[in-house]
């Protein structure tokens, strides 16, 4: 018998504990549904950019109101309803010097720098995003952007994440 209250006082005195710290964590942002139906984190920053409904996915793993840039008619979406090139440039040469994705299914960017002079590549796809996105290079540092270049650019750097050139961990070049 004393084993048995034993082990319900000691139940109870878990469910307390959990309903206490789920009550009382606020650190957790709230979760919201975004247009994809889809529930993501979404931090208080919202109320700071009223007039915006894109968002892109931090490190945290919340997301960060940017400027609207898929209503742009420079955004392409014809590959796949959730993914957009976001830009693209052509290097003087006439081949594409870099391609910006936005996947929307995870908020996520991607950056695949697409000429041999990867300096120049990056620095032209990190004044776009910043351009379209609004933000500032302290706020991309915190966004989840992944930078990368394939493998007939070079084998030596392909399939790492080059990470973006005034962020801590980047790449030199």
């Amino acid at each position: 018998m004393k084993k048995i209250l034993f082990y319900v006082g000691l139940m109870l005195l878990i469910a307390i504990g959990f309903i206490v710290w789920n009550f009382l964590d606020t650190d957790n942002p709230e979760l919201v549904e975004d247009a994809s139906n889809s529930p993501l984190p979404v931090s208080d920053e919202n109320t700071l950019y009223p007039d915006t409904t894109s968002y892109v996915a931090t490190k945290m793993g919340t997301r960060m109101p940017v400027r609207d840039f898929l209503k742009s008619p420079n955004i392409d979406n014809s590959f796949d309803s959730e993914v957009y090139m976001v830009g693209a440039a052509d290097a003087l040469t006439g081949g594409v010097l870099y391609e910006i994705f936005y996947f929307a299914m995870d908020n996520t960017v991607t950056i695949s720098l697409q000429n041999e002079n990867l300096s120049l590549a990056r620095q032209g796809a990190e004044n776009e995003l910043r351009s379209v996105l609004g933000v500032t290079d302290a706020e991309l540092c915190n966004l989840e952007i992944r930078v990368t270049t394939p493998s007939f650019v070079s084998e030596e750097l392909s399939g790492r994440n080059l990470g973006l050139s005034f962020c801590a961990g980047s790449v030199e070049f």
